[in-house]
């Protein structure tokens, strides 16, 4: 497995999206959250989820640790999904 875990900023990043998905998704369970929360907060975060195991797959694949992905490029797409998704799903 691997050693050292490069880029620990961006895989703390990861653990927190993944805790507050897993809150998210506890609160719809016991229908404490409202569909504002449910809705937009999972569209926001499966981006940092979904980004860092593509990272992890192309490490594997490509066998290459150099390939680097910094918390300001998940931050761009995060916005840009936002703003595709609420134009596209909520007209």
């Amino acid at each position: 497995m691997i050693k050292k875990l490069p880029l620990k900023i961006v895989h703390l990043y990861f653990l927190l999206s993944v805790v507050s998905f897993l809150i998210v998704e506890l609160a719809k369970s016991y229908q404490v959250a409202s569909d504002f929360v449910t809705g937009y907060v999972n569209d926001i975060l499966v981006i940092p989820i979904v980004s860092v195991i593509c990272l992890h797959v192309l490490w594997f694949i490509k066998g290459n640790k150099s390939l680097r992905l910094d918390a300001l490029s998940i931050a761009s797409l995060v916005l840009l999904s936002v703003f595709i998704l609420n134009g596209i799903y909520h007209r």
